[in-house]
């Protein structure tokens, strides 16, 4: 019988420590009482996610918010506004306006402005508004909602003036800021419009900036059907300026074809000499959007239209539209003319800040003109390259390449120019391709240099921790357990099972000097179990985000059944190169919906930590999760695939969506596929890439051993599915079954002790 977890009582630890604690600006917890209920206990449930509490707070008593701490106006605001309850939430949003700490004042004021529970056209909507303009000007986004109502209920003058108050704090946003490119389009347009209806003067120079100075976006669509149904300020411009406007609208509406054929006579205007365009098409917006546009409908005519541009340019202006220009020739397949523009950039730019970038283009098309070229050339590229870490894809690329190829020698020199070079995780991916080369009789070498290169490319892939599934695979072929390849720390005995690793072996936390809002932020919504957004802060601030804040995180998440979130509020950790102790690898490796899988394991002849790994790398536990390609479900099955094994199984009325008919389905086709394949390895490649590419591969290559078929998987997606559940299932079969990880390779490779 397979090991049973119970809900750990660390995550009640977890859970009564955060209640009890100090969060970030916040006062602990008061042991008083709020709304009738006592303030530890109010807060509890709703950090377990019962809502039902928040009944107890009414429309207009609030003040009680005040005793569970700084963060409790703004975070109980937030919740009643998200449970339908408007009014009472913008009331004890306005508390925390007027009594809370920065941030929590800060993102109160702009719930406040945004909620529609205060009219937009009130003189409290405007007076809040002007509050936030003038309290921080380096958010526009009250500006933006104010002018926004002015806009549209036509108070053209009002939005000058709202406007011409903010001009310096408008202008000191990047181009890129949509609340930037909204303002300029509200004030663009009120100039054109004033009250009544006649034309302003002075309006066409904002008006074109418009289309000079911002990249292609939604506004522009906005833009082409006012002008167009404004006939006397179309009149304003020129035949050429128009069919400009509209290349910005057509690229802002997704249809890039048509979008590039205008870019590309605007181009060839101004290279004919054509002035009056010169600024609208020279201009840094108009050179990406004819990037953008080029690359998108895969247009050579639009990388020849940058090249022609780049004489009438200067300075990294020049580099920057020859740069575009070999990225589209290298997109399309031109990579002879890539590579002959990319050179001519770095002649005149070599040193520059476009200088790597500009290298990385370059070999990668002449990695995708000639791999073994390329290889010829690694000497002089690496002695020029500032970060491996940032050419680590393109060696990766330039080594699939080679092995697809089975240019095995090719490979072994870029092996030999990168060695102290590249990253480890390139090294040892190169090795065990090597290895399972060597392995496999595909270089012609003396045996004992076939033996000693075997041994060094087994070391350097067993020795390091980037690449677990090179680790795995070396160490089980040096005849190890595997287990140091798992990179588990120790627990530390003064701090429990659930502490972070020492310091000697973690990677670098991300804990900043000055706490960033948005971790002040996490462990508000993390203490009064608002899960949404706990995951997207966790998200969009991971590298602030501190550890022991992620394991409780992920502690709460995995306690709510959000299984999926909790696992990936682990992963910034893990992708650092941290070591886990063995207790929070469970957090990240859980044996979720356990009865299904033991239902579906009594039943089905398959190894059951293979089968947890599948599962967590097909959906990572979420039962509701489906794919681009139709797939559904825990185990991620077409419903084709799934009808078909329903009726083997004599299944009637299943659901994909439900966790016991997925796992119960997806047992048996994995069951299936290794039957029909031989191996665990083949079934996971199907299981991923469907069993007709498996049967292709097979016949490509019909005598290659379990690790070589494996290195020779032409489909990226598939050779990384079948290392990502390798790597699972090593940890569900150490952490759950006892098992050495080196026996979970060997069993799914089929390899021999």
């Amino acid at each position: 019988m397979l090991l049973r977890v119970s809900a750990s009582s660390r995550l009640i630890c977890i859970l009564l420590a955060l209640f009890s604690a100090t969060i970030g600006c916040a006062a602990p917890v008061s042991p008083s009482r709020v709304w009738g209920l006592p303030a530890d206990e109010f807060v509890a449930r709703l950090a377990e996610g019962d809502r039902s509490v928040l009944d107890r707070v009414p429309d207009d008593d609030i003040r009680d918010a005040l005793l569970l701490g700084d963060d409790a106006a703004f975070a109980l605001g937030t919740l009643l506004v998200d449970t339908g309850r408007a009014p009472a939430g913008a009331r004890l949003l306005r508390l925390a306006w007027e009594t809370s700490p920065e941030p929590f004042r800060r993102a109160a004021l702009n719930a406040l402005v945004s909620l529609d529970a205060i009219p937009v056209d009130s003189d409290e909507y405007a007076a809040l508004a002007r509050e936030a303009i003038a309290r921080y000007p380096d958010d526009l986004s009250a500006l933006l909602l104010l002018s926004e109502h002015y806009y549209r209920t036509q108070r053209h003058a009002d939005v000058l003036l709202l406007t011409d108050e903010a001009s310096d704090a408008i202008a000191s946003l990047s181009a890129g800021s949509l609340v930037r490119q909204e303002l300029s389009l509200q004030r663009a347009v009120s100039a054109a419009l004033i009250a009544d209806g006649s034309i302003a003067d002075g309006w066409v120079g904002p008006f074109r900036a418009l289309y000079r100075d911002f990249l292609a976006a939604p506004m522009h669509s906005r833009l082409w059907v006012f002008l167009i149904a404004q006939e006397t300020i179309r009149a304003a411009f020129t035949a050429d300026e128009l069919r400009f406007f509209e290349a910005k609208q057509l690229l802002a509406e997704g249809r890039a074809r048509e979008a590039v054929d205008r870019f590309v006579e605007s181009a060839r205007r101004v290279v004919a000499g054509d002035q009056a365009l010169r600024d609208l098409v020279l201009s840094p917006a108009a050179r990406s959007d004819l990037f953008r546009g080029g690359l998108s409908a895969s247009r050579w005519d639009a990388a020849a239209a940058l090249e022609s541009l780049a004489p009438l340019l200067s300075g990294d202006a020049a580099t920057e539209t020859l740069e575009y220009a070999g990225r589209i020739y290298r997109v399309v397949g031109a990579h002879a003319e890539a590579v002959r523009v990319l050179s001519a950039a770095l002649d005149q730019a070599e040193g520059s800040r476009f200088d790597q970038s500009l290298r990385w283009y370059r070999l990668s098309s002449l990695v995708r003109m000639s791999p073994a070229n390329a290889v010829r050339q690694l000497p002089e590229s690496v002695a020029t390259i500032d970060t491996p870490e940032s050419f680590s894809a393109l060696f990766l690329d330039l080594a699939d390449r080679l092995v697809i190829a089975n240019d095995w020698n090719s490979l072994r020199i870029a092996y030999d120019h990168l060695e102290s070079f590249a990253t480890d995780d390139v090294l040892a991916r190169i090795a065990l391709a090597l290895t399972a080369a060597i392995d496999a009789g595909q270089f012609a070498l003396p045996p004992g240099t076939a033996e000693q290169l075997r041994a060094r490319y087994l070391e350097r892939a067993a020795g390091q921790r980037a690449d677990v599934f090179a680790a795995l695979v070396a160490a089980t072929l040096l005849g190890r357990d595997g287990v140091d390849a798992l990179a588990l720390a120790k627990p530390q005995p003064d701090a429990g099972d659930g502490a972070p690793a020492p310091a000697a072996e973690s990677a670098a936390e991300p804990v900043a000097d000055a706490v960033a809002d948005a971790v002040v932020f996490a462990r508000t919504w993390l203490r009064y179990g608002l899960t949404d957004r706990l995951a997207r802060e966790l998200r969009t601030a991971a590298a602030a985000v501190p550890w022991d804040l992620r394991v409780d995180a992920s502690a709460l998440l995995a306690a709510r059944g959000e299984v999926s979130r909790s696992i990936a509020a682990l992963n910034w950790f893990a992708a650092a190169g941290g070591r886990f102790t063995a207790e929070i690898a469970r957090m990240r490796y859980p044996r979720a919906f356990a009865d299904a899988f033991d239902r579906a394991l009594d039943a089905e002849q398959v190894d059951p930590w293979v089968l947890y790994a599948l599962i967590r790398e097909e959906s990572l536990f979420d039962p509701l999760v489906s794919s681009s390609a139709g797939a559904i479900g825990l185990a991620q099955l077409m419903p084709s695939t799934a009808d078909d094994i329903a009726a083997r199984l004599r299944l009637g009325g299943y659901d994909l969506t439900n966790p016991s008919d997925s796992v119960r389905i997806g047992a048996r086709y994995l069951a299936m596929l290794t039957t029909q394949f031989g191996t665990v390895a083949r079934a996971l490649a199907a299981y991923n890439a469907g069993q007709g590419n498996v049967r292709r591969w097979e016949r490509a290559a019909p005598h290659a051993d379990e690790l070589l078929f494996h290195q020779l998987i032409p489909f990226p997606e598939t050779y990384n599915h079948v290392r990502k559940v390798v790597v699972s299932a090593a940890y569900y079969g150490y952490l759950y079954g006892d098992r050495a990880p080196a026996d979970t390779v060997r069993a799914i490779f089929a390899l021999a002790h």
